[in-house]
């Protein structure tokens, strides 16, 4: 019978469910955390801090960065683990308050697996992007031949033929690119996909804006600041590309999972309007004066707001 399902008995049935689907923003949170402890200078001795001088590098953040380098050696696990690592004390602020913000508005429509999904794809999307556009990229290595060590700056490719011509070890590489940017930039893609209507309030300048609005103003941003860095006017320390590629990576994921573009309204808006202005056309054309038939001029037009609010697929038959 019904009432000896474990899912229609009162009291505690809703625990099991509340323990399967427990909130994955706070764990990720803590990750980043965790991680960007361990790889501060405090622990660099820890985990075989070294480069001479006054260079400071953290052998856990090496092994976990993303670098041209090492995935052409075969270590693609960076992909997964570059978003874990941060720069500075503002870099992850002002990623895991976004993921936090944002997160809470996607989770709760996603669920929390399908929400962990999104932020893996939108980071892995975000990193692939970046590494192929740097995939010959400049870089710094520290090369070890025999007793003798020195820094080099180079390709990946070519100290890669160096290393093997020389019987030489690559000892460091710097260069690469972490933090959670790309991924954080999916979750607030994917925000606007589920509430596109939520408002929220800029800091600087203190301006109320619609989620759709401040991601499209946000990621034209990136755009002309990725073009901007990849042509040479102004080279900048942020991955632009990664940012881009997290937005794609959550963009494709979300239709997949059946969601609109935040923007289709516009274009239904728009569609409506130039429907409108043709039958408004064919009227005046072909409607003899002293003629009565068909619909009235202000159901048409009813017919014709519905359509530029919700899209054709939304009439009825006798509308249609």
């Amino acid at each position: 019978m019904l009432s000896d399902r474990d899912y229609m008995r009162s009291g505690n049935h809703w625990q099991p469910w509340s323990r399967q689907q427990a909130s994955v923003i706070k764990p990720l949170i803590w990750a980043n955390v965790v991680v960007f402890v361990l790889t501060s200078r405090v622990f660099a001795g820890l985990f075989g801090g070294g480069g001479g001088g006054e260079m400071h590098i953290n052998a856990l953040q090496e092994l976990l960065q993303l670098q041209p380098y090492y995935i052409r050696s075969g270590q693609i696990w960076r992909l997964g683990t570059y978003m874990f690592l941060h720069a500075n004390l503002m870099h992850i602020f002002f990623n895991m308050w976004g993921l936090y913000l944002f997160g809470g508005v996607v989770e709760s429509r996603l669920g929390p697996a399908r929400f962990l999904r999104l932020y893996f794809i939108s980071g892995i999307v975000g990193g692939g992007a970046w590494l192929v556009a740097n995939w010959n990229g400049s870089g710094v290595y520290q090369i070890a031949q025999g007793a003798m060590t020195q820094w080099v700056e180079g390709t990946p490719a070519a100290i890669a033929g160096e290393v093997a011509s020389n019987h030489a070890q690559v000892l460091h590489a710097l260069g690469g690119v972490i933090g959670a940017s790309g991924a954080v930039f999916g979750i607030m893609m994917a925000a606007a996909m589920t509430a596109p209507e939520m408002r929220i309030m800029l800091l600087f300048p203190p301006i109320p804006m619609k989620l759709r609005t401040f991601v499209a103003v946000y990621g034209g941003i990136e755009v002309v600041l990725a073009w901007n860095s990849a042509t040479g006017g102004t080279p900048s320390r942020i991955a632009h590309l990664a940012h881009l590629g997290g937005i794609a990576g959550a963009f494709i994921y979300m239709k997949r999972l059946g969601f609109r573009s935040p923007w289709d309204l516009a274009r239904g808006v728009f569609a409506g309007w130039r429907f409108r202005r043709t039958v408004r056309h064919f009227r005046k054309v072909h409607r003899q004066p002293t003629e009565s038939f068909g619909p009235t001029a202000s159901e048409i037009d009813r017919i014709l707001d519905k359509i530029g609010r919700t899209g054709m697929g939304s009439l009825t038959e006798k509308e249609r």
